[in-house]
């Protein structure tokens, strides 16, 4: 069996499952799944998110509750929240690679990707001008966290590709579904991939039931929120 990878997520309420049915379709689940299936490795998962949270907020809020352990890679997905609290561009930056920081304090110098900022402005949930007004702002925050890739090492910043339709909303107009979420995941894993090619693997076990947010999941796809270990099977 080839070594594990540990993917970690820090996040708002993404990662929190607002807007899936199970834990395990969450961004960092689906992000493990991809990249199990990219590297044949099995992978190991753990997210932290905090419903309404912005990336300032996380350092008090989310970062005391990371476990101190090596991670591959962690995912950090933060900019709707900061829209709509009108946290200018410079500001929203700084307190990124604040986290950045201090969440490689906690897990070593893994690989990051940054989430991108998902426009407001296609959110059927909120009315008009004013998803209009909050799209402005996300593409403002979305340019100013695309600097951090030259700021820190072994990033990369998220823009999405795919459209945000309504078919990708759950029922609340508001937060992505289970099929958003599995787009998201191998958009994440694609971008992390080059970074943890050439690497040795920071989690050669899984250690599971010690700290917060850690659980256990098969592929079948049985709940495990917030946390899980996926294996991969050998072909044929």
């Amino acid at each position: 069996m080839p070594h594990a990878v540990f993917a970690s997520a820090i996040d708002d309420s993404s990662v929190s499952g607002i807007g899936v049915a199970r834990g395990d379709e969450t961004v960092c689940a689906t992000t493990a799944r991809a990249l199990a299936r990219l590297t044949r490795r099995p992978v190991a998962w753990r997210s932290t998110g905090l419903s309404g949270a912005t990336a300032k907020m996380a350092m008090d809020e989310l970062v005391p509750f990371l476990t101190a352990e090596p991670a591959d890679l962690v995912i950090v997905a933060f900019g709707v929240n900061d829209a709509m609290a009108y946290r200018s561009p410079a500001g929203f930056a700084n307190d990124l690679a604040a986290l950045v920081k201090a969440v490689r304090r906690q897990v070593g110098e893994a690989a990051v990707v940054i989430g991108g900022v998902a426009t407001l402005a296609f959110f059927p949930g909120l009315p008009l001008p004013l998803r209009t007004i909050l799209g402005w702002r996300c593409a403002a925050l979305q340019a100013a966290a695309e600097q951090l890739s030259t700021r820190l090492p072994r990033l990369v910043v998220e823009r999405f590709s795919a459209r945000f339709v309504p078919e990708l909303f759950a029922c609340d107009g508001f937060h992505p579904n289970a099929r958003a979420h599995a787009l998201w995941g191998e958009e994440v894993a694609a971008l992390a991939l080059p970074l943890l090619r050439d690497t040795e693997p920071s989690y050669p076990r899984p250690t599971l039931g010690r700290s917060y947010g850690r659980g256990r999941a098969l592929e079948t796809g049985s709940p495990s929120p917030p946390g899980g270990r996926i294996g991969v099977r050998d072909p044929g």
